[in-house]
């Protein structure tokens, strides 16, 4: 008892030191990590302050292969990935992650919080983006004071716009040499602006324009947003300035125009100029609005009739354009929507003259037909296949577009111009597949049956009809619904263009086949395309090898494990080997039946097995004793034969490769009949019986068979073998 005791001790003490030597390795390692980590963190800064961005992204994908939890390194990625111009959905997740994981090395978390809010303002979460620069400690700087203002003026409210103008007021005088400050205030201001300007705002703007006065004047946009806060004699010697100085702006068109220093017509050239290239929506119709002579009319719209440049389309007042739209001979050939300008559109489409032809969205495809007929819905699952399912639809049959394609009132009225202008609808989202399916005529999605394979359905009145099953460009099986259920499916199993085989199918809500939930999946998948258990089961496999038109195998599954399979040697429609399996109850044998002819008689011969094993064998009215052979699985009906016997009869079978092939064998003094079915031989010896004898009244095996027939000349153990591997999955 001490010496046992002593030895769990003992044991005890090895265990603990030896777990403390792995923790003891795993800390070296991890501190190892950490310090190599920190070293590319580093590197990672010093080209940061060197403007090598390339060079600082890799030095910090680097450091984050040591260690991914220096939140630091994270920082310095969403950093640089801003300067390299990254879309901001790449960034703001790498900007979140630095804030809320791993720990801080050597920065603090004030620079994460800054480039966090300014991607929360810029993607439309500002009040989430002033909270994070609010929250303890609250951080002031021009850079977030400036991310506060942009916020402020994109919420909007009377509240949320008297603050940004006292952060602009503040501004001024803390940070008189900002010149975003001013800029940011005057494009909102003048956005927001109508015929009287709050003296608040032209108060600031009188002292901004001032202070402006006093340093060199080269910000083009800032000064031409200026020159529009000014007024009478103050403005036309501003604007006088800007074009004296070769400073050049599309604003400028209209100012000078209203001023009176261009004529009209030399203000259509100006503005052309750039709206040929790229110009706001906005913009062009304030443009437009200030033409009235005839002759400087026509000319713009000669000109906008034929337009082919690129529209911009601020959709929510953020003074950030989310749509954009490329026109070619004065209809939109192309238009992209990013709601939230996090880079990553919500869609874009592609149009024939104004007309849309196609739309892209992050999983789906869209055809159009006379828009907004949807033709074909494409849509990509996000695994590693990438794998597309497709509607087709009938001309007409489902309309949907997520924007409408409008001519612009004003253009219409002023100038009698159809001038096509998407505008973004309320965001109502394509139909759920079991819509689309109501409304398709055709639905195609991918199969794991094969590589490579999709299912093609016809489909009226949202039920499936037909269905044609395809891998390599090559049609291999065709099902037949009924109903909108899997009635049979024709199967070219060996690639020879014959349907060979016929699948029956039925309905088993309940798993009374009692198959696993792995297999019930699979078929679901393999008929029917479906990433769900439908309960679509095989109910029979029917073969027809030689295309006779007489099925030469037929395999059928009943509830509780029940099975029958049957063959037809002689192409007469009527079985000659048979195999049933009877339905298997909890704590009960399995109970088995294999039926067989001897022919030229056409004597049936019925084994009995129970738990595999052969008990019992009747044949012409007569029971048999059934004797298991030396061989495992071979056994014998009625007398056994000597060793020599079973030898040879095995050595005859393994050449037949049919299963259930009556199969005559030379014993080593009689005759004997040898039999395989499933994996086992049945061998019997034939009595010699005087000719005035008959067979029928001795009870014995009948002595006339001298031809072999076979229950598999068809080759039909393969096809099974195919059929359950391909979609039972067995």
């Amino acid at each position: 008892m001490k010496k046992t005791a002593l030895a769990a001790v003992f044991a005890s003490i090895v265990f603990i030191n030896f777990s403390a030597s792995l923790f003891a390795q795993d800390k070296a390692l991890a501190a190892a990590n950490r310090k190599t980590a920190v070293r590319f963190l580093k590197l990672a800064e010093d080209c940061f302050a060197d403007s090598a961005w390339d060079a600082a992204l890799a030095q910090a994908k680097m450091g984050l292969a040591y260690d991914d939890s220096v939140a630091d390194l994270h920082y310095i990625e969403a950093a640089v990935l801003a300067k390299l111009g990254h879309p901001r959905a790449e960034i703001l997740p790498l900007a979140e992650r630095a804030l809320t994981e791993g720990v801080w090395t050597g920065y603090n978390r004030d620079g994460a919080r800054l480039l966090y809010a300014d991607l929360l303002c810029d993607t439309g979460s500002y009040e989430k983006a002033v909270s994070v620069l609010d929250e303890p400690s609250f951080i002031y700087s021009a850079d977030a004071e400036y991310v506060r203002l942009k916020a402020y003026y994109r919420m909007r409210s009377a509240d949320t716009i008297d603050k940004a103008r006292s952060i602009v007021n503040g501004a001024r005088k803390i940070y008189p040499n900002d010149t975003r400050f001013p800029l940011l205030f005057f494009r909102c201001e003048y956005a927001m602006k109508g015929d009287d300007v709050p003296l608040i705002v032209q108060s600031i703007a009188d002292s901004l324009i001032a202070r402006m006065g006093r340093r060199n004047r080269t910000d083009a946009e800032l000064e031409i947003y200026a020159c529009l806060f000014a007024s009478g004699d103050a403005q036309k010697r501003m604007l006088q300035a800007f074009a004296a100085a070769g400073m050049r702006h599309p604003l400028y068109a209209r100012a000078a125009l209203s001023a009176g220093l261009i004529s009209q017509e030399e203000a259509v050239s100006y503005f052309f100029n750039f709206a040929d290239k790229t110009i706001s929506l906005r913009v062009l119709s304030d443009f437009a609005s200030a033409l009235t002579e005839e002759n400087a009319k026509r000319i713009f719209v000669e000109h906008i009739a034929s337009y082919g440049g690129v529209l911009t389309v601020d959709t929510d007042g953020d003074l950030e354009a989310n749509l954009t739209v490329r026109y070619e001979r004065g209809r939109p050939a192309s238009i992209s929507y990013d709601k939230n300008t996090d880079g990553v559109d919500e869609w874009s489409a592609l149009c024939d003259f104004g007309a849309p032809v196609s739309l892209s969205m992050r999983n789906c495809k869209i055809e159009y037909g006379n828009y907004p007929s949807v033709l074909k819905a494409e849509f990509t699952e996000q695994d590693s296949q990438n794998h597309t399912s497709s509607f087709d639809f009938a001309d007409g049959a489902l309309l949907w577009s997520p924007f409408s394609m409008d001519v612009l009132r004003e253009f219409k009225d002023d100038f009698g111009l159809d001038f096509f202008v998407p505008v973004v609808k309320n965001d109502v989202p394509l139909s759920d597949s079991s819509s689309l399916l109501l409304a398709a005529s055709k639905y195609e999605v991918p199969s794991t049956e094969r590589e490579g394979a999709t299912i093609s359905f016809s489909v009226l009145d949202g039920k499936m009809q037909t269905a044609d099953y395809y891998a390599g460009g090559k049609v291999y099986a065709r099902a037949v619904f009924e109903n909108g259920f899997p009635k049979t499916r024709s199967v070219d199993n060996d690639g020879d263009g014959v349907f060979e085989t016929v699948e029956v199918f039925g309905r088993d809500t309940e798993n009374a086949m009692h198959l696993s939930s792995e297999e019930r999946l699979r078929v679901s998948k393999n008929i029917l395309g479906s990433p769900k258990d439908e309960g679509v089961y095989i109910k029979a496999i029917r073969i027809d090898r030689d295309g006779d038109a007489s099925e030469d195998f037929i395999e059928e599954y009943a509830a509780d494990g029940a099975k029958t399979v049957s063959w037809d040697t002689d192409s007469d429609g009527l079985w000659d080997v048979r195999y049933e399996r009877m339905a298997q109850k909890a704590g009960k044998a399995t109970v088995e039946k294999a039926s067989f002819y001897l022919f030229p008689e056409r004597r049936l011969v019925v084994v009995g097995s129970e738990n595999g094993v052969p008990v019992k064998v009747v044949s012409g009215g007569i029971d048999y004793n059934v004797r298991k052979g030396k061989r495992a699985s071979l056994y014998w009906i009625g007398e056994a034969g000597t060793a020599e016997d079973e030898a040879r009869a095995v050595s005859a079978l393994a050449s037949v490769s049919e299963e259930g092939k009556v199969t005559p064998v030379q014993g080593a003094s009689r005759l004997m009949l040898a039999v395989r079915i499933g994996g086992v031989t049945y061998a019997a010896l034939v009595p010699d019986v005087p000719k005035e004898t008959s067979s029928e009244t001795t009870g014995d095996l009948p002595k006339a068979a001298q031809t072999s027939q076979t229950a598999g000349e068809t080759g039909n153990a393969g096809a099974v073998s195919e059929v359950q591997n391909g979609v039972r999955g067995n």
